[in-house]
């Protein structure tokens, strides 16, 4: 299933959650095959322990040691908050088995559907959030999606404003 540059693709000969070594193990050399495409910049899969990040035909394991990596996405001011985001990703029960990005791949940022532009994914781009003037909140303190459930749920619980109008459901 695709979203943008995102994909993610599920094993289908089992109910369980695919490890990397389960992987290996029935398409020997696939993940690193894959990470090496021009069209793909990242390949996640999670192993025993978590995150396993391949780019490039390298798979990187966190916690990182200091310095470079030699993948983008980790060599980043921000790297222990992507880190931390991309393993909440594979932790997800709905995330995929294998996750593709399009993000960092040699091409440029590609994009599994017919769009224009991209989304969901680790962006070195600062992010943008919409909101009428009279909304009161801390923006500045949002570094993830989890970070606005709190001004979402203040909509859930509103009431009506005019007359005809309803809070949202």
């Amino acid at each position: 299933m695709s979203g943008g540059p995102n994909l993610n693709i599920y094993l289908t000969h089992t109910s369980n959650r695919g490890l990397e070594s389960e992987i290996e193990a029935r398409h020997p050399g696939a993940l690193h095959r894959l990470s090496r495409h021009p069209g793909i910049g990242l390949v996640l899969v999670r192993d025993a322990t978590g995150l396993v990040c391949y780019y490039r035909g390298v798979a990187l394991r966190p916690p990182f040691p200091p310095g470079p990596t030699g993948c983008p996405v980790f060599d980043r001011p921000d790297r222990a908050l992507v880190t931390q985001s991309l393993q909440e990703l594979v932790a997800m029960p709905s995330a995929g088995d294998v996750i593709v990005f399009g993000h960092y791949a040699e091409k440029g940022c590609v994009s599994f559907l017919g769009e224009r532009g991209s989304h969901a994914g680790p962006s070195e781009e600062d992010g943008f959030i919409i909101a009428p003037p009279h909304v009161e909140f801390d923006f500045d303190s949002v570094s993830g999606p989890r970070d606005l459930y709190p001004l979402f749920i203040r909509y859930q619980r509103r009431p009506p404003s005019n007359e005809g109008e309803s809070a949202p459901s």
